[in-house]
């Protein structure tokens, strides 16, 4: 008689668990929740545009106001952000309530989409991602054929993994815009005229006590191998500084270039620090935590790689 082997059941003692990093307050951030799920929605009356054609007459036929053009530049330049920066990015031309209504109505026709994104560890929601839609995307390009803006069917590969670090980022990138001091902003950034170095994936001109720098961010995100992702990275420009003592960056002013290091919580923060050794790195590195930004307010939201750890640095000049 064949002996039956038995699978033992799991316990609180011997289960598998996610290497989840918390906030001081125990909990994960929505926008680095790696149990986030959802996708785009469409509205009920959906009728999206296709064609360049289609939407050339569109913009003919004044159907396409100047601020719904705008909204529309916005968040191109966003490539995704939520309801709540887009409301804050228009707020010099318009009410929240008009961002909301206009974009409720472009999503219609196709200019813009609407994610849908709920999670296993968070009841309350949030505010929606958006990005842009087909009928956006042409209009777009039609009128800025020599600047970047995300093709739509690139979410379907990129997921709400991307969805998740744009909308992190676009908080900073926001956040300085509303301190007055972001000059300029670009994604996917090119170093040294040189596309086979990796991008830095946002960096802003921001203006300081010191003069313009060039802060660029490297979001970690939970659930990636960040060890071997920053790790590639940081060899290739370590090459770049060394010859030029600089990080030069494409379509930015020659300014000395910041990496900042951008986690969603202190306890990543840490671990980062821990595992790369982010001090002895030959270019300026600071680290800047997510849950600060929340909690503290931008300002108190950076810290400077030590030997010993991370140590808090103020940035006055973003209060």
């Amino acid at each position: 008689m064949t002996e039956q082997k038995t699978t033992e059941p799991l316990t609180p003692d011997n289960k598998v668990e996610y290497q989840y990093w918390y906030t001081k307050d125990g909990h994960v951030p929505f926008w680095d929740d790696p149990t986030v799920n959802g996708g785009k929605v469409h509205p009920k009356r959906y009728d999206p545009i296709t064609t360049t054609e289609e939407v050339i007459r569109m913009m003919k036929r004044r159907l396409l106001s100047e601020e719904d053009f705008q909204i529309l530049k916005v968040l191109g330049d966003a490539i995704c952000a939520n309801e709540n920066q887009m409301k804050r990015y228009m707020t010099s031309q318009l009410s929240y309530s008009k961002v909301t209504n206009r974009l409720n109505r472009m999503r219609e026709k196709g200019l813009v989409e609407r994610w849908l994104v709920k999670s296993d560890l968070h009841e309350e929601k949030h505010p929606a991602p958006f990005t842009l839609g087909i009928a956006g995307f042409k209009i777009l390009k039609h009128y800025y054929s020599h600047m970047f803006f995300m093709l739509p069917d690139k979410w379907e590969r990129l997921g709400l993994r991307t969805v998740q670090r744009y909308v992190a980022a676009n908080e900073i990138r926001c956040q300085l815009a509303e301190k007055m001091i972001l000059k300029n902003w670009k994604w996917n950034a090119v170093m040294n005229h040189n596309p086979m170095l990796t991008k830095l994936f946002g960096v802003g001109e921001v203006d300081t006590p010191q003069g313009v720098l060039n802060f660029a961010f490297e979001r970690v995100q939970t659930g990636r191998d960040f060890k071997r992702f920053l790790t590639n990275k940081f060899q290739m420009w370590k090459a770049v500084h060394e010859q030029y003592g600089n990080l030069p960056i494409n379509g930015l002013e020659k300014n000395p270039t910041v990496v900042v290091v951008f986690a969603s919580t202190l306890t990543l923060a840490e671990h980062v620090q821990k595992t790369l050794l982010l001090d002895l790195l030959p270019f300026h590195t600071l680290v800047c935590v997510e849950e600060d930004i929340w909690s503290r307010g931008i300002a108190n939201s950076f810290y400077a790689p030590k030997k010993g750890g991370l140590t808090p640095v103020r940035m006055s000049f973003m209060e």
